[in-house]
């Protein structure tokens, strides 16, 4: 009689599913998402808009936002479209704690990064910050968590807490308008100038929809001194 390997003995006990459709897994599927799933992503393509990069009509170079909450960032670059399966990781990622998505999130980023951002002409990578008292409340911040890996698959310097966030303020879903603007002035500092001075930075944040939040920390790092500063996030909004 031939015995059960480890993980097949383990996946009998405790099954491995799907994180988004709780479909049964074999314990061999990577990242715990299964293939229905991972087909429904929908991942950007070229031509991406050359300021808030989102994808474009053949021909365009630039797409219908006006991008003025994108003025202090030289270009950004979204991996995915807000929606369906992706949105359902990141609420699940930031709001239920589940770890267990994390690699592939930040898979679909090191891979978009490969193919359409020159990482050779960028210095440091950085992240959105949380307020000292949300990442304690949530354990962790996963434009840090995202960060971290790219940094260590293409072997990049990671900015550590070089950006803090000095107060709290309401989620920008909930506001509109101007009010976006407001909401985050004054909400963000460099810690150390010496740290960015004349860097090519690119910052990761994960969902891009206005790009208020990742403009006011992009203005942060250029009055401290930063040359370039760039933005990757996981998912953008239209």
């Amino acid at each position: 009689m031939a015995f059960l390997s480890y993980k097949s003995f383990i996946n009998l006990i405790y099954p491995l599913k799907c994180q988004i459709c709780n479909t049964a897994l074999d314990y061999n599927t990577i990242d715990s998402i299964c293939l229905d799933c991972r087909h429904d992503i929908e991942i950007n393509l070229p031509p991406f808009c050359n300021k808030c990069g989102r994808p474009l009509q053949t021909g365009k170079y630039s797409c219908k936002n006006k991008h003025q909450n994108l003025s202090q960032i030289d270009r950004a670059w979204i991996v995915c479209s807000y929606q369906g399966v992706i949105r359902t990781l990141i609420h699940r990622l930031k709001y239920n704690n589940k770890l267990a998505v994390l690699n592939f999130i930040a898979n679909l980023c090191c891979n978009f990064a490969e193919k359409f951002i020159a990482l050779s002409e960028i210095d440091c990578i950085t992240y959105v910050p949380l307020t000292r008292q949300k990442k304690m409340q949530r354990d962790f911040n996963q434009s840090e968590l995202i960060a971290r890996k790219i940094a260590k698959r293409f072997k990049m310097k990671i900015l550590d807490n070089v950006l803090l966030k000095t107060k709290p303020t309401r989620p920008q879903v909930e506001v509109t308008g101007h009010e976006r603007l407001s909401n985050l002035t004054g909400s963000f500092k460099v810690r150390k100038d010496n740290l960015v001075k004349d860097k090519n930075i690119l910052i990761i944040d994960d969902v891009l929809t206005t790009g208020s939040t990742l403009n006011e920390c992009a203005g942060c790092l250029k009055q401290a001194g930063a040359c370039s500063v760039f933005a990757l996030a996981l998912a953008g909004g239209n």
